[in-house]
């Protein structure tokens, strides 16, 4: 009776100890986003794995870490208003760090158009409500 009971917190404490299968079958992305012309580092752009739900910003120095990304080829996407979206293609192996860096360009940020107009009906002082 004492040698099942042993046997199996034999094997409870092997898997226990066992690294986990999803830390086997992803990596880490790291690299540094900086400003394609000054090459001054970007702050708070959003650097994401395209199609999946890994993102993260990057720091005041420009630098960013991703991690639990799958292993494979992945889209990697950096965004940040006043700029171009940059994609690259990496390669991540499983217990890996890959390194991606991004040099972005100014773009002009353009908006859509407002038209305003106004009534020509003459209004008296006394019927506006704050004056």
């Amino acid at each position: 009776m004492r040698l099942p009971l042993l046997g199996t917190l034999g094997v409870l404490a092997v898997l226990a100890l066992a690294p986990p299968l999803q830390a086997q079958q992803t990596g880490t992305i790291v690299g540094t986003v900086t400003d394609g012309s000054s090459g001054r580092p970007l702050e708070a752009v959003q650097i994401y794995v395209s199609g999946g739900g890994t993102g993260t910003l990057s720091n005041s120095s420009g630098r960013f870490l991703l991690v639990n990304v799958p292993t494979g080829s992945v889209e990697l996407t950096a965004e940040i208003v006043g700029y171009r979206t940059a994609t690259q293609s990496v390669t991540v192996s499983a217990g890996q760090s890959t390194v991606a860096d991004f040099g972005l360009t100014q773009t002009a940020i353009t908006l859509d158009e407002i038209v305003v107009t106004g009534a020509g009906v003459a209004t008296e002082k006394k019927k506006l409500g704050n004056t």
